[in-house]
């Protein structure tokens, strides 16, 4: 059986900045402890709450909210900056530390990995002897004192659990040649004196990690030392989901938090995520949520034992099937350290003023300007070249609304992505595209939840003029702007990348990559340069001294 671990930080970001305070100003405030979040400037109404602190969340602040909206839920909400320089040298630091427990530790995001610990159980126990050795389990006692009470009682009501699942039990017969087959059951630590020691120095008030991490059983012992060692070393708090595949391993560690240990085995589905709402399902987004409560399905457990038949017909094979096997617990991917291509890259922007057509010529193309260098730098950083563009809006009444198209040829040049956007934003924003001459292939745009056609409640009767531009199109061609809606945020997106292999090489791309041909190209500029200088001294000479002067080009 495997033993797979996801370790998640506790609200990473707002977390990370907490402890940098705390380190240069030992006196400040915990930003845990208050209503607080990681944000964009309250004053231009710019960015998202990318992380919150549990106080905060108390007031219904919820990451990817726009700050203007998390204000308004909080007002003395305590807004700080986002600071990457020190979220990547903590989040180093975290990994560092789950990589001495594990060969295979497969970092998917700055703030979250997962960790394979088969078979490991002997190496745990070595990792735990050489800290009693070497002094540092003792220190941390000395340093940070016995466990708390709150620790205590979380571990005595996670062993009393663990000691009694079915993945762990044993089964063994006696048997007679007088009497039927008896099958009893016994579970692997539940007659063992070290549970009942266990039990007793976590009721004692004085529980040292020394003493405990000697009796734990594999695999909690791994769990506490790394979740006590990135807490008492880094300042920082994590969530460990204990499983035996990735999937009920994350949906583990997405339990009750802050610096909690949660094991979420097969049978436990049904107590422990059977009851959670669909939505926190990993891997059913918003929209797929929301298209199974239409037909009844409101929790894991309803999807777990709907028919998959109902589910493909409802959300695709692929999604459909998907769905009813992660409700099941069943997932079927390794943790690998293998790092796998990103299958999209975007850019957005929430703007520091509503865009409208007042402004569009001015603000919003500068906008589309800065993210389109942005999309560009990051594909040429990763060596991808896009074959499709997204163009995405949020609207002032807080939708998304999109549309894409497919590159003629897969590009990461800023300026092609940028012409590409500003056709789909005109597309999307004014219904038309006022540059028939795109790179942008002849397909049709693809509209992603741009259904702007059946808002007649936004339609105007009025015609639009664009700023700088001479277009005067019915209203049902005006896209957005045309039924009234602004502008809060915009987006470029790219995906379908590939390497480069795929291109078609054109004159420009030779002309850049190949210096024998700079060479041909220069060469041949200074012969027409010749060439045209003998024409006009010829035609000079023909006029002042009679044709007979030149013959075939030469000077006579």
């Amino acid at each position: 059986m495997k033993t797979i671990f996801h370790i998640d930080v506790n609200s990473a970001f707002l977390s990370w900045t907490a402890v940098k305070r705390l380190k240069d100003d030992p006196g400040s405030i915990d930003l845990r402890s208050i209503p607080s979040a990681i944000g964009g400037d309250t004053e231009t109404r710019h960015g998202i709450i990318t992380a919150k602190s549990i106080p905060a969340g108390n007031y219904g602040i919820k990451t990817a909210m726009p700050v203007v909206k998390a204000m308004e839920l909080c007002p003395d909400l305590v807004l700080a900056q986002s600071d990457f320089t020190t979220y990547r040298m903590y989040s180093e630091a975290f990994i560092d530390i789950l990589r001495k427990y594990s060969p295979v530790v497969e970092q998917v995001s700055i703030d979250e990995a997962f960790l394979d610990l088969t078979g490991m159980e002997q190496s745990i126990k070595s990792l735990i002897f050489q800290q009693i050795v070497d002094g540092t389990l003792h220190d941390r006692d000395e340093t940070i004192g016995p466990l708390s009470s709150l620790e205590c009682s979380q571990l005595i009501q996670l062993l009393k659990n663990f000691t009694l699942l079915d993945e762990f039990r044993f089964s063994f017969s006696t048997q007679d040649d007088t009497k039927e087959p008896l099958y009893e059951t016994c579970y692997k630590y539940s007659d063992s004196e070290k549970l009942e020691t266990l039990i007793h120095i976590l009721n004692s008030g004085c529980a040292q990690r020394t003493e405990l991490l000697k009796l734990l059983p594999f695999p909690l012992n791994a769990a506490v030392l790394i979740k006590d060692e990135i807490r008492d070393t880094l300042g920082f708090t994590v969530n460990v989901g204990i499983s035996l595949n990735k999937l009920l391993a994350k949906m583990g560690s997405d339990l009750e938090k802050p610096d909690k240990i949660h094991t979420l085995y097969p049978s436990e589905i049904a107590e422990k995520m059977w009851k959670q709402p669909i939505g926190s399902l990993f891997g059913c987004g918003g929209k797929t949520a929301l298209k199974l409560e239409k037909i009844g399905i409101h929790t894991i457990g309803e999807a777990a034992v709907m028919d998959p038949d109902i589910l493909t017909a409802v959300l695709g094979e692929n999604s459909g099937l998907y769905i009813y096997n992660a409700a099941n617990g069943n997932s079927y991917s390794s943790v690998s350290e293998h790092v796998e291509e990103a299958k999209s890259i975007s850019n957005e922007l929430t703007t520091s003023q509503d865009i409208d057509i007042s402004n569009l010529e001015t603000e919003g193309t500068k906008i589309l300007r800065k993210l389109a260098e942005q999309v560009s730098r990051r594909l040429k950083k990763h060596g991808l070249f896009a074959g499709t563009i997204g163009f995405t809006v949020k609207t002032d009444d807080f939708k998304r609304r999109s549309i894409q198209r497919k590159f003629s040829d897969s590009t990461n040049d800023t300026e092609v992505i940028y012409d590409a956007a500003l056709d789909l934003m005109y597309e999307l924003l004014l219904g038309f595209n006022p540059d028939p001459a795109s790179n942008i292939s002849s397909e049709p745009s693809t509209a992603l939840d741009a259904t702007y056609g059946s808002d007649s409640a936004r339609t105007s009767d009025t015609r639009i003029d664009t700023t700088n531009r001479d277009f005067s199109l019915p209203s049902s061609q005006t896209g957005l702007f045309g039924m009234g809606y602004k502008i809060r945020l915009m987006c470029i997106s790219t995906t379908n990348f590939d390497h480069g292999e795929y291109r078609q090489m054109t004159f420009d791309d030779l002309i850049k990559h190949s210096a024998s041909l700079e060479k041909e190209k220069l060469l041949s500029k200074k012969r027409m340069m010749k060439k045209q200088k003998i024409d006009e001294l010829s035609k000079t000479l023909r006029l002042k001294f009679g044709d007979h002067v030149v013959k075939k080009g030469i000077i006579s």
